[in-house]
């Protein structure tokens, strides 16, 4: 397809009476993973405990290539007029993981669950950019993440619980390749690595309400990005940062206190998150483009649906309305978006939608509704590539209808 910039133009040559040369991206993936876990209840003490633990075995193979000589046409054509490669790359992975985890009941309120993880990968690349060849490169990486949980019953209907676990986001086959032949790379990429820690309660009362609320932080180490050096693009560890906040899910059921209730069930409920996400520090070596203390990109400060599912005999019907506030697009917080519609403001949007479902007989169902009931015109996302380049559009108001039978 045409994949340049939104600003400029997909036009019919005069002096060919034809448009420009397609580009051609073309993956072939090969796949392979099995998982075996083991199961067990054993008694220690005066209570039970559960034991959780496998392996998992990986191995993939991506080969991918790109022609910037495709067809001219207008439909879907893999033809070209050379075969002329931009890229030609082959890339493997190999993965073995064993994990465990272990319920340990200290006693008929408190639970705490240690687990781990053992990761062995491996990964190789090999194949050209552009000119530029590839030389043959393998990585082998062991490392071990760990993990605890923890539960306490207050009373049998109400819980605290508290979670801690270390992450890690490996260099990706995308981050060792570059967008653009002048861009550059650095050598010693490191993995990301960081942390995930969340506390709450949780509970319900009789069938009326159910409710969990915590609190969270995520530490996120070493994030892979780009920053400009003379003009150029250098793909590095950017820096650390640091998300926070509060999430919450609550659901009331005001018709379970009707006796005797023939009029349904209706039930509202609203899932609610506050965030914080800003960067901790920045690698630039040119102290004037620090960006600590900016916002993560595409990290909404908040995330809320409200909502309602009403039931009738044999008639279910639900209506939730979102909303999700501004956002950045880049690291840097760029406000005003550039001509290509990559970097900038991602504003604030609200979408609501509705759906039913019908229970016929003969085991028939009929089900529908409608998404964006306002064709409220919103975006949550600006891209620098494929599917872009440029801002991608939310879809209208769109409806549905189906009907379902059950065998």
């Amino acid at each position: 397809g045409n994949l340049n910039a939104i600003n400029i133009p997909d036009t019919i040559s005069t002096s060919t009476g034809m448009y420009g040369l397609r580009r051609i991206d073309q993956d072939a993936y090969r796949n392979l993973g099995a998982e075996i876990r083991y199961l067990n209840t054993y008694t220690l003490g005066k209570q039970k405990h559960h034991l959780a633990a496998g392996i998992k075995l990986y191995q993939g193979n991506t080969s991918r290539i790109r022609n910037n000589n495709g067809n001219r046409g207008k439909t879907y054509d893999l033809s070209a007029e050379s075969n002329t490669l931009a890229i030609d790359q082959n890339f493997e992975t190999g993965n073995v993981a064993f994990f465990a985890e272990n319920l340990f009941k200290i006693n008929q309120r408190w639970s705490i669950t240690p687990g781990f993880r053992l990761e062995n990968l491996t990964n190789s690349i090999q194949g050209s950019f552009g000119t530029n060849t590839i030389s043959p490169t393998n990585s082998k990486r062991k490392f071990i993440l760990l993990g605890i949980g923890s539960e306490y019953k207050i009373k049998a209907n109400m819980q605290l619980y508290a979670n801690m676990s270390e992450a890690y986001r490996p260099v990706l086959f995308s981050d060792l390749t570059p967008t653009a032949t002048s861009d550059s790379i650095d050598q010693n990429l490191k993995d990301s690595k960081g942390y995930n820690a969340d506390f709450g309660i949780r509970g319900s009362h009789k069938n009326m309400l159910t409710y969990d609320v915590s609190l969270f932080y995520m530490q996120y180490g070493n994030r892979i990005g780009t920053y400009s050096i003379n003009g150029k693009n250098y793909k590095t560890n950017i820096g650390n940062s640091v998300s926070k906040g509060v999430e919450a899910f609550i659901e009331f059921t005001p018709t379970e206190w009707i006796e005797n209730n023939k009029m349904g069930k209706l039930s509202l409920y609203t899932s609610l998150a506050f965030i914080d996400a800003s960067y901790t520090t920045w690698n630039d070596p040119d102290p004037s483009k620090s960006l600590v203390g900016n916002e993560v990109e595409n990290a909404p400060h908040q995330i809320h649906r409200i909502g309602l599912n009403y039931m009738y005999k044999k008639i279910s019907t639900s209506f939730q309305w979102s909303s999700v506030s501004t956002t950045f697009a880049d690291a840097k917080n760029t406000t005003t978006p550039n001509a290509t519609a990559q970097v900038g403001l991602i504003p604030s949007y609200q979408v609501m939608d509705w759906s039913f479902q019908i229970k016929l007989p003969h085991q028939l169902t009929l089900n529908g509704g409608i998404n964006n009931i306002a064709n409220t015109a919103y975006f949550t996302r600006r891209s620098g590539g494929y599917p872009g380049p440029g801002l991608l559009p939310a879809e209208g108001r769109t409806w549905y209808v189906g009907v379902g039978i059950k065998l």
